[in-house]
């Protein structure tokens, strides 16, 4: 409760000084590296006052500063901005649109350059996804939660198989993570964050040079391959099925 309230104290004057200098850094540096690096910082703020420690297993497993498609599961607020304080080369995400409605905080996503997914609009969604690859094969490392959406279990779910397509389609590797103690921090559902440990661990990168991308056995054969790694090191095992490919 503590951190929670120190967040709630201090989010807002980290948010207008982020929203002061995100832009002014795209001015000057002519990117959006900047702003995401202002991001980063506040992440960090946030979790030194709310008393949430950062442990990596196995970083040697990926090179942080190659171009890759990340993978992790997703069981809270908190698991992709711990990943992507801790990996600042990857500095692209894909965000449901509805999160860009958000007052401020949808103009901090626009600002840093994550990539809006329209999940009831196919037409949207794949020119999303485009736009995606376009940003991969210029260099540009994006995290991505297959699932799509929070696991209320604690139970890997159904993958979505957009961001094996993407990965595939410009060329690079995709880099399993498995991320623990996100759920405990703050669990789904739940306004409240808590003070604990978020392990963040990694797995060998997969290659996906000669697959295609429209062969739905081989991008099936991908996603289940990343989706053991990242099972490996939940600890529980057991998953809720298979991928989606709707």
């Amino acid at each position: 409760m503590v951190g929670t309230l120190g967040i709630a104290l201090t989010l807002p004057l980290l948010l207008i000084a982020g929203l002061v200098l995100i832009p002014l850094g795209d001015l000057f540096s002519g990117r959006r590296r900047l702003g995401y690096e202002i991001g980063r910082r506040i992440v960090g703020v946030c979790w030194r006052i709310v008393g949430i420690q950062m442990v990596e297993r196995d970083r040697w497993r990926i090179e942080p500063m190659e171009t890759r498609v990340y993978m992790l599961n997703h069981e809270s607020l908190l698991d992709m901005p711990q990943v992507l304080y801790l990996l600042p080369g990857a500095n692209g995400t894909l965000i449901k649109q509805e999160a860009f409605r958000v007052p401020l905080v949808g103009w901090a996503f626009r600002a840093v350059g994550f990539t809006p997914v329209h999940r009831k609009n196919p037409v949207a969604a794949q020119k999303s996804l485009r736009h995606a690859v376009e940003a991969v094969i210029a260099g540009r490392s994006f995290v991505i939660a297959p699932e799509g959406t929070r696991s209320r279990t604690g139970r890997l779910g159904r993958f979505k198989v957009g961001g094996f397509r993407i990965a595939i389609e410009a060329g690079v590797p995709v880099a399993p993570i498995t991320v623990r103690g996100a759920r405990e921090t703050m669990p789904p559902g739940s306004r409240l964050v808590y003070p604990g440990i978020i392990e963040v661990r990694y797995h060998d990168p997969v290659e996906t040079t000669g697959l295609d991308a429209k062969d739905r056995r081989q991008v099936t054969q991908l996603s289940d391959q990343v989706r053991r790694a990242i099972g490996s090191g939940l600890g529980r095992g057991g998953s809720a099925g298979a991928s989606d490919l709707d």
